[in-house]
C-alpha cells in the first residue's frame, strides 16, 4: 500500500493528460456533459492499477469532492474563462499576469481534489486481475452515475481517452503506486 504522502495518482494524471488527444477530450467531455476531468483521470488511473471503476466508487468519489468542485474549483474556471478575453479598457499585460495566478489556483485546487480522491483511494479494494482494468467499461460507469449519454462528438473524445490509456497499456502496463 501506498504511503499516503505520495500521490500517486497525480503524477498519473499530469503524464496522462499530456498524452495526445487526452486533454481536448477531458475538457470536452467536462464542457459538453458536465463530466469531471478529475474523475475521467481517476477512472484512468485505477484501470492502470488494474482496477475497473463501479458506478459506487464514482458515487463516493463524486460525494466527497462535489463541495470543492462547486465552491472553489468552477469559480476559479469562471472566473479564468472570463478573463481570457480582457475588455478593452483593461490593461492586458496585468489582466494576464492576473488569469496566470487564477490558473494556478485553480490547478492547486485540482490537485487538493486528487489528494482527497488518492486519500480516500488508499481505502480501496485490491485490483480486479493482473492485467489493466477495463477503461471503456469504468467509463460507461461514471456515465451511468452521470445519468449521460454521450452523442457522437462525446463518443469521439471518450474513444480518445480508450486509444490514450490502451497506447499506455501497450508501452508500459500498470503505472506504479497502487
Amino acid at each position: 500500500m501506498p504511503s499516503a504522502g505520495t500521490n500517486h495518482f497525480w503524477q498519473f494524471s499530469l503524464d496522462f493528460y499530456e498524452r495526445d488527444g487526452v486533454a481536448a477530450a477531458c475538457l470536452t467531455l467536462q464542457d459538453h456533459l458536465g463530466l469531471d476531468v478529475n474523475i475521467l483521470l481517476y477512472a484512468a488511473w485505477l484501470a492502470s492499477q488494474g482496477r475497473t471503476a463501479s458506478v459506487a466508487d464514482f458515487e463516493q468519489v463524486d460525494l466527497l469532492i462535489a463541495p470543492w468542485r462547486e465552491e472553489v474549483i468552477r469559480p476559479l474556471r469562471r472566473i479564468r474563462r472570463w478573463l481570457k478575453e480582457p475588455g478593452p479598457d483593461a490593461s492586458v499585460g496585468s489582466i494576464r499576469e492576473y488569469r496566470a495566478g487564477i490558473k494556478s489556483a485553480e490547478l492547486e485546487a485540482e490537485k487538493i481534489v486528487q489528494d482527497m480522491i488518492f486519500a480516500s483511494h488508499l481505502r480501496l479494494q485490491k485490483p480486479d486481475g493482473d492485467g489493466p482494468g477495463d477503461i471503456r467499461r469504468a467509463l460507461s460507469n461514471y456515465l451511468k452515475m452521470r445519468a449521460v449519454s454521450p452523442d457522437n462528438d462525446a463518443a469521439r473524445e471518450l474513444d480518445a481517452i480508450y486509444a490514450a490509456f490502451d497506447r499506455l497499456v501497450r508501452t508500459g502496463g500498470r503505472q506504479s503506486g497502487s
